[in-house]
C-alpha cells in the first residue's frame, strides 16, 4: 500500500491488481506488532482498493513490477499465472521489486 501511494504522489500511474479479484474490490492489509510478546501478532489493517483486474492486464505495457510482501506471497506463489507474469518481466529485463517475502515469488519463477 505504501509503495502504491508513494508512487502516485510523484504522479506515476500505478495499477494494483490481485488474481481472482475485480477492480474496485478490496485486499485486506495487516500490520504486525511484537507488543512485548515472543512472537508477533497480526492485526487487520486497511482495506486496500484495487484499480485493475489481474486477468485483463496486458503486462507488455508495464514498465516495472512490484511484488507485495507479508503473507501475500504464500498464496501468490502457487498461482501459475502470477509466476508466468513475473517470468515475462524477468525475460524482458524489466525491473522487478519485492517487499519482504515477495522475493520468494521472484525466486520461484526462475526455478
Amino acid at each position: 500500500m505504501v509503495p502504491f501511494l508513494a508512487l502516485q504522489a510523484y504522479g506515476i500511474a500505478v495499477d494494483a491488481a490481485c488474481p481472482g479479484k475485480k477492480a474496485s474490490e478490496f485486499c485486506r492489509t495487516a500490520f504486525h506488532d511484537a507488543a512485548g510478546y515472543q512472537t508477533y501478532t497480526e492485526t487487520p489493517g486497511h482495506n486496500f482498493s484495487l484499480n485493475a483486474m489481474f486477468d485483463k492486464i496486458d503486462f507488455v505495457k508495464y514498465e516495472e513490477l512490484l511484488i507485495p510482501g507479508r503473507r501475500a506471497p504464500e498464496n501468490l506463489a502457487t498461482n501459475e499465472i502470477v509466476l508466468d507474469c513475473v517470468r515475462k518481466f524477468s525475460d524482458a529485463g524489466k525491473p522487478i521489486a519485492s517487499v519482504c517475502h515477495g522475493q520468494i515469488i521472484w525466486q520461484l519463477q526462475a526455478a
